[in-house]
């Protein structure tokens, strides 16, 4: 188990320096974030549904751990944002998402800075990074077990890029995909058993609708 945690964080470890790198060469393009004065941004709104997979794995620490059922390793998703345009390369959200399976709910918060290329008048293309938290719960209790600790919280970070096209002045239709990277662990202590289930590597495809106001 402790080679198991070492991996873990030294996987933390590549994950965030990945994160900043990205980050930066993305800054690199841009000399300043700044709102100019002939390119005014401006504040949307937006909802999302789609689809995330993730991966999950059980790690068994003594004994046998037999599960009660095959946990779900996808789900439906809806999400909700708040973002602002910095010029017309550059823009910020917050977002929430939530993601349902049979036995799990996933809740993800996070930020995110994004930069856009117009692809001609309408399309356009985005690359951007986000960080912050995530919440698991299991709705279904995986072990036969007096454990009642059925949550898991964890520091989030990911990329996403999208297409999107132009509905008029004000509508934005949207595809995504973004590569989220939390590591929700769940401690499993049935009788003559000890372990961990752990979830990560989360895979998120979804379509949405923003209105720029």
């Amino acid at each position: 188990m402790r080679s198991a945690t070492r991996t873990g964080r030294i996987r933390s470890t590549y994950a965030i320096a990945a994160f900043y790198a990205i980050a930066a060469l993305l800054a690199s393009g841009c000399p300043s974030l700044q709102v100019m004065a002939d390119d005014q941004g401006d504040w949307f709104v937006g909802a999302t549904a789609g689809w995330q997979s993730f991966d999950g794995n059980l790690d068994v620490d003594e004994g046998n751990i037999p599960l009660l059922f095959d946990p779900e390793d996808e789900g439906n998703s809806l999400g909700l944002r708040l973002g602002y345009h910095l010029n017309e390369r550059w823009f910020a959200t917050a977002e929430y998402s939530r993601v349902d399976a049979d036995d799990t709910e996933i809740d993800n918060w996070f930020l995110s800075i994004n930069r856009r290329w117009q692809l001609s008048a309408d399309w356009s293309w985005s690359l951007g990074v986000l960080a912050g938290a995530s919440t698991l719960d299991w709705q279904d209790a995986p072990v036969d077990t007096l454990n009642r600790d059925r949550e898991s919280e964890d520091f989030l970070w990911g990329v996403q890029t999208g297409i999107s096209v132009a509905l008029g002045k004000r509508w934005q239709l949207e595809a995504r995909y973004q590569f989220l990277a939390p590591e929700h662990n769940t401690r499993l202590r049935p009788t003559g058993g000890r372990g961990e289930y752990t979830h990560e590597e989360f895979h998120h495809l979804a379509i949405g609708v923003d209105f720029r106001f």
